[in-house]
C-alpha cells in the first residue's frame, strides 16, 4: 500500500509541475505570467517526477504489472490535478 500512495503522490506532483509548465495554466494558478525559464524548469521537473513515480511500482511489482498499476495511478493523479485546475479562478 505504501508504494501505491507514494507513486500517487509523486505522480500528482509531477502532473502539477507539468501543468504549471504550461503558459495557460501558470497564470491561472499564480495570477501572473511566468518567465520562459520558469516554465521550462517546471516542465523538466514534471517529467523527472513522472519518471520517478514509476520506481515504487517497479519495486513492489514486476515490470509488466508495475507498468499497468503505474498507468492507473497516473490516471487517478490526473483527475486530481484536473479538479484542482478547474477549481482555481481564471
Amino acid at each position: 500500500m505504501i508504494p501505491f500512495i507514494l507513486s500517487l503522490f509523486i505522480g500528482f506532483l509531477g502532473l502539477s509541475a507539468l501543468a504549471l509548465g504550461m503558459a495557460r495554466h501558470y497564470p491561472q494558478f499564480w495570477g501572473q505570467a511566468a518567465p520562459p525559464q520558469r516554465l521550462r524548469r517546471n516542465r523538466i521537473l514534471g517529467w523527472a517526477l513522472l519518471a520517478s513515480s514509476y520506481l515504487p511500482c517497479l519495486t513492489e511489482w514486476n515490470a509488466a504489472i508495475g507498468l499497468i498499476v503505474w498507468v492507473g495511478i497516473l490516471s487517478l493523479a490526473l483527475i486530481a490535478v484536473a479538479c484542482m485546475l478547474a477549481s482555481t479562478q481564471a
